[in-house]
Parts: structure tokens; C-alpha cells; sequence
């Protein structure tokens, strides 16, 4: 996803030698903040969409499924379309 918003090199190999999705998250609010906000929404709705497709390959359901991503001080960072929906129980 960094690739395709095209962002700079040094960016991209210090993205790369990160350990965590968090770790990365921190390194690229300090690079763009909102450009984190829109990888990281982009993120969860991929999520929800591949587990969507995943569940379904095996029962088929109109299942809702959600995605809400969590930093490690356990705060709500995203959600993707359906997670908006149910952040309201985790607050």
C-alpha cells in the first residue's frame, strides 16, 4: 500500500526494516499524518473485504465483518466501514 501511494524510497526501506505494524504506523504520522490516517483506513477496509472473501470460500453468508485496529496502549486508531459500526462498544 506504501508502494502504491508512491512514497519516497527512504521511506519505503525504513518501513521495511521495522518489526510491528505499529512501529511503521509511528514512523509515518512523524513523515504525514494524514497520509498514516488514509494507509491505515485503506488497511482496514482490506481486511474487512479479505475476510469477508475468506469466510465465504467455505459458507456462504452475508456475514458483516468488522475490523477495528488497536495501538498497543489498547486505543482505537481505525476502523473500516462496518468496525465504525461497533466502535462504540470498545469505548
Amino acid at each position: 500500500m506504501a508502494v502504491q501511494e508512491k512514497l519516497p524510497l527512504e521511506i519505503l526501506v525504513k518501513l521495511s526494516e521495522l518489526n510491528t505494524l505499529e512501529d511503521g504506523l509511528l514512523h509515518l504520522e512523524r513523515f504525514n499524518k494524514s497520509l498514516a490516517d488514509k494507509l491505515f483506513k485503506n488497511l482496514s477496509k482490506m481486511i474487512e473485504k479479505r475476510s469477508f472473501d475468506y469466510v465465504n470460500r467455505y459458507v456462504k453468508t452475508d456475514m458483516e465483518i468488522a475490523s477495528i485496529i488497536f495501538d498497543r496502549k489498547r486505543k482505537i486508531r481505525w476502523a473500516g466501514i462496518n468496525g465504525n459500526n461497533y466502535i462504540s462498544y470498545f469505548q
